[in-house]
């Protein structure tokens, strides 16, 4: 029978001990460049009232306003049933006012791609 050299089986033990709970720590130092790297993901989202508006935005589920063009800083082409007019729109951070000949329309910018409308102007708008 083989004798256990207790020596030896107390250093491998406290040395798969200190492999494994070096293996789980975190430093203060990795929390931090993670932290660091949401911050940096959070700072790259650019906020609604800076998104760039221009272009053509098209609706599946407004039959009056299928599409809306934004032109520069004032125009917009409004594409309804009745066929395009040129109008023009006021920005107020993310919201959008249309100017038509009866009354406004208002947009919200959710997102880079999307546009809310509400009343006459209800539905989504997505950027082509």
């Amino acid at each position: 029978m083989k004798t256990i050299n207790h020596h030896h089986l107390s250093v491998c033990l406290t040395s798969s001990v200190l492999l494994i709970s070096s293996c789980t720590h975190t430093s203060k130092e990795d929390s931090q460049i993670a932290n660091d790297s949401i911050i940096e993901e959070e700072a790259l989202v650019t906020p609604l009232s800076e998104i760039n508006i221009n272009g053509t935005w098209e609706s599946k589920d407004n039959p009056f306003y299928p599409a809306l063009e934004f032109k520069g800083k004032t125009t917009v082409v409004i594409k309804s049933i009745m066929g395009p007019y040129p109008s023009s729109y006021e920005r107020d951070e993310e919201f959008i006012r249309v100017h038509t000949d009866k009354s406004d329309l208002l947009f919200e910018i959710v997102s880079e791609d999307s546009i809310v409308g509400s009343g006459f102007a209800k539905g989504t708008w997505v950027k082509l």
